[in-house]
């Protein structure tokens, strides 16, 4: 099951993804922070060009979850980087073994957050969606409340659901949009499922001369074939990630100190929040 994010917790992603474009940008951290809060900054002593922010959550907030997206979202706009160094602190053993073993299962929504869509290639070969379609070849068999045995046949059900949606002057954005809201991907963020969506219908039009009209009219078949793509690429991420997280011979290997060698914070220290 894929973790969304709350709408709270893609604020603060959003907010970070923001401050890291600003820092590029201004080539400064305290000028960056201080447009986006209009707060004084306070920097790491010694590292006076480092961002050093502070996103703070209530309690039950989710941080764990929130930080994962940070690592990638650090990597991919400040560090420019796919293998970035993780130092990942906790004020005790009890919650470094909780978020270790949360992150050493295979299907733990934490591993889920290490890939864009929009990057992926949004091509559909003619086995993944065909150029001409035969309804009847697929179909569903089942039993009725009556007892009775029922089919149906799914390109037939495609089309007769295409009716139900008025779409005469559709394009290719609007059948885009209509993917987009028709896909469950609550896991990824519009900002990454609409540019793929839009660059999948455009290529089936532009290079692979299919009417858009033929689009329209099988959009249902459409959406599952779209929606087959977005899921392997989501699954051969997750393999990735989880492959990443446990081969010790892999690039960015998670090594975890000994229980003897701990970093203590004393609680005098300086936060960033702290002015």
């Amino acid at each position: 099951m894929h973790l969304p994010l709350k709408e709270y917790q893609e604020r603060t992603l959003e907010t970070l993804t923001e401050y890291y474009q600003k820092c590029l940008q201004y080539e400064n951290a305290n000028t960056a922070f201080y447009e986006l809060t209009q707060r004084p900054y306070a920097a790491v002593e010694g590292l006076p060009g480092m961002p050093y922010i502070c996103l703070r959550l209530p309690t039950g907030g989710g941080k764990t979850f929130v930080a994962c997206h940070a690592v990638g979202i650090t990597a991919s706009e400040l560090l420019k980087t796919e293998s970035p160094i993780v130092l990942w602190l906790t004020p005790s053993n009890a919650i470094r073994d909780q978020t270790l073993k949360a992150l050493k299962e295979p299907d733990h929504p934490f591993l889920e957050t290490v890939w864009q869509l929009s990057e992926c290639d949004a091509e559909l070969s003619e086995e993944e969606f065909p150029s001409e379609f035969s309804t009847g070849e697929r179909g569903e068999i089942g039993l009725s409340q009556e007892g009775r045995v029922e089919m149906r046949f799914l390109g037939q059900l495609h089309q007769q659901m295409s009716f139900l949606t008025p779409d005469d002057n559709w394009d290719a954005t609007h059948l885009a949009n209509w993917l987009d809201r028709t896909i469950k991907h609550l896991d990824i963020l519009q900002r990454e499922s609409l540019p793929f969506l839009q660059r999948l219908v455009n290529h089936l039009i532009e290079e692979r001369n299919i009417p858009i009209e033929i689009l329209i009219r099988n959009k249902y078949a459409l959406k599952d074939a779209a929606e087959a793509k977005i899921d392997s690429y989501r699954q051969n991420a997750h393999r990735g990630a989880y492959q990443n997280l446990l081969l010790p011979e892999c690039e960015t290997p998670v090594v975890v100190s000994p229980d003897h060698l701990l970093v203590e914070l004393h609680r005098g220290a300086r936060k960033p929040y702290d002015n």
